[in-house]
């Protein structure tokens, strides 16, 4: 799943559209113990050195045999805040929990990989079959789950079904315009298992976030998502996409990446399926490009990220307008806002109601999918999520969906490691966050104390 830096979360003003609910007292659904828990865990992630150790920690744990012991502490602690649990079987009573407030889940397996995390893995066709194979597996228990509710996504990661060398030469041909043939023969394995786990949610109703991930696999990964995109967004052209692709504005070439694929989709009348984040690989992507020397791929600035981002919302919610409003030949659009950044959900919202969407008759059809969500990660912006939920904004046919982290603790520590960096900065919606926990916990303990 794509996520979000610091750097790209700074909060700016909220808009007004958004400003007249953004201070309900959210902590009010939550438990105490489970209230003390997540004021506990933000504030560890507010200790630096603690996240940047927390990797040698974890390997040293692993050398001394006490694994066992961390992740029992993580699961207690960070896996609890910002994870559903670590099976199917674990996560269903979260997506209840959160449906019970107008809240959608986007299930999102935490299993990714980068190239130096599988040094030494086998690239034979049956062992890239193999592990495409039991992924997809995974996948199709999640759809399973999902298609319990309407509107149901899940989120899948490329990476987690090639193999990330594989990917890297994919690009690299996409790069150099060369024969690819050699490549996609061991490829095509893999892309055989995702169709299948495609297929299965279509047929089940659910639809598919395919997560950006690195510079350096992206042009496969764009690649596999056109390919999904034109054998299953099909039937006609109103018909709503299934597989949603993902751009990471905080990248420099995003935006018009976004706009040339959009038209892409429009002529060739398939719909279109998309999800807007800012990025989640700033540091890693800097680190690269100085190494490999070639030019920086991240935007100059939070500024140039903002305005990107803004310039992705108007862009999309008049395409959406164009759709909505144009006749049977024209592909449908949908997307998804996902953000924690307060402001661009106002924007969001202030744009669509300046496009005039969710005024017609149509909006009131409640069967309906809407035509664009917003979307945070479990335990980040929690207040942005149930305001936007309990917001009264269904006439614009917008949900809200929340990700739905699960996975066994081995499994998830990278995905935990990632959102202790993003909390670590003063910079993210952290700060909202805890001042909200610290808030209910006062009206709890020191009910007659201003909080």
């Amino acid at each position: 799943m794509a996520v979000w830096p610091a750097f790209c979360a700074a909060i700016r003003p909220a808009a007004p559209l958004l400003s007249a609910f953004a201070q309900r007292r959210i902590g009010r659904y939550v438990g105490t113990l489970s209230l003390i828990n997540s004021y506990a865990v933000l504030q560890l992630c507010g200790f630096r050195p603690l996240v940047d150790w927390a990797e040698t920690i974890l390997s040293a744990a692993e050398r001394l045999h006490l694994s066992w012991l961390v992740h029992w502490v993580v699961k207690q602690t960070f896996f609890k805040h910002f994870c559903g649990g670590e099976d199917l079987k674990e996560v269903v009573p979260t997506m209840r929990r959160l449906e019970s407030r107008n809240i959608g889940s986007i299930l999102d397996l935490a299993m990714e990989a980068d190239i130096d995390s599988q040094e030494g893995q086998s690239l034979t066709p049956k062992a890239v079959q193999d592990q495409s194979a039991k992924v997809a597996d995974l996948m199709l228990d999640a759809i399973q789950i999902a298609s319990k509710s309407r509107g149901a996504f899940i989120a899948l990661k490329v990476t987690a079904f090639f193999p990330p060398v594989l990917l890297l030469e994919w690009s690299n041909a996409l790069y150099r315009v060369r024969d690819a043939f050699n490549v996609a023969a061991t490829g095509s394995l893999a892309l055989g298992e995702l169709n299948r786990v495609i297929a299965a949610a279509a047929h089940a109703g659910v639809r598919v976030m395919v997560d950006a991930e690195q510079t350096y696999f992206q042009p496969a990964i764009d690649d596999v998502t056109k390919i999904l995109s034109a054998t299953h967004n099909i039937g006609s052209p109103r018909a709503m996409p299934v597989v949603f692709g993902t751009y990471q504005l905080y990248l420099r070439d995003a935006l018009s990446r976004l706009q040339t694929d959009a038209d892409g989709f429009r002529r060739a009348r398939i719909p279109f399926g998309v999800k807007i984040v800012r990025g989640a690989y700033m540091e890693s992507e800097r680190e690269r490009a100085a190494e490999m020397g070639y030019p920086d791929p991240v935007q100059p600035s939070i500024a140039a990220t903002h305005a990107a981002y803004d310039s992705a919302i108007d862009g999309l919610v008049e395409r959406v307008r164009a759709a909505t409003k144009g006749d049977v030949n024209t592909p449908a659009v949908q997307f998804v806002i996902a953000s924690h950044n307060v402001g661009s959900v106002g924007r969001g919202i202030k744009a669509l109601s300046d496009a005039g969407l969710g005024k017609s008759g149509k909006s009131d059809d409640e069967s309906a999918v809407a035509p664009v969500a917003f979307a945070q990660l479990m335990g980040m912006q929690d207040g942005t999520t149930f305001s936007i939920a309990a917001s009264g904004y269904k006439a614009f046919k917008v949900s809200d969906l929340q990700y739905v982290p699960y996975g066994p603790i081995k499994v998830t520590i990278p995905y935990l490691l990632r959102r202790a960096q993003e909390n670590s900065a003063v910079l993210g919606g952290v700060a909202d966050d805890k001042r909200n926990l610290a808030k209910e916990l006062r009206l709890r303990f020191v009910p007659w104390a201003k909080a």
